[in-house]
């Protein structure tokens, strides 16, 4: 009868071993899978403010870029651009003039007349990119503080990149 007793409680004892072993390793495995995500999110944390930071020294090198332009040739920044203009749904291939405080939209290179005006001096609230959002590439948005919004393209991600810089320049200048 004792040799069953003991023999039931040896059973108990490494049943419980075993139990507690295996919670051990599972608090283990856990652990190890939460420090592997902390260390990823760390590194794409990482990665998404180095991008920060280049697209930004990449802005200010382009606007310091477009100073020295203006400041050398007197004009400001010009090419095509696409826009959108708040409440419309039709976009309109325009070429440009940023001169000052001031975005002007010809209808091509040769135009006299422009189509529009923008005045961005001390008016944009804010610059994003909605490239996913109306599913164009190279496409951003300026939000003016009148509450008119214009969606803009570009050809290329360099064109887009030194027309928000101008665009920046041009607020700023105010």
């Amino acid at each position: 009868m004792e040799a069953k007793e003991r023999q039931a409680r040896e059973d108990l004892e490494r049943q419980k071993r075993a139990e507690a072993l295996k919670r051990q390793k599972e608090t283990e495995e856990r652990e190890a899978r939460e420090k592997e995500l902390w260390a990823k999110k760390q590194a794409d944390e990482l990665e998404r403010r180095r991008k920060e930071e280049a697209e930004r020294a990449s802005r200010e090198a382009m606007k310091q870029q477009l100073i020295e332009m203006e400041q050398l040739r007197g004009a400001g920044l010009s090419g095509f651009i696409t826009i959108q203009n708040g409440g419309s749904p039709y976009w309109k291939r325009r070429f440009y003039v940023m001169r000052g405080q001031v975005l002007t939209l010809y209808r091509d290179e040769d135009g006299r007349a422009p189509v529009a005006e923008i005045k961005l001096g001390g008016r944009v609230v804010h610059i994003e990119d909605v490239s996913l959002e109306v599913l164009i590439r190279n496409t951003f948005r300026v939000d003016l503080y009148t509450g008119d919004s214009h969606l803009f393209f570009c050809d290329t991600p360099r064109e887009k990149d030194m027309a928000i810089a101008g665009i920046m320049k041009c607020n700023e200048s105010s």
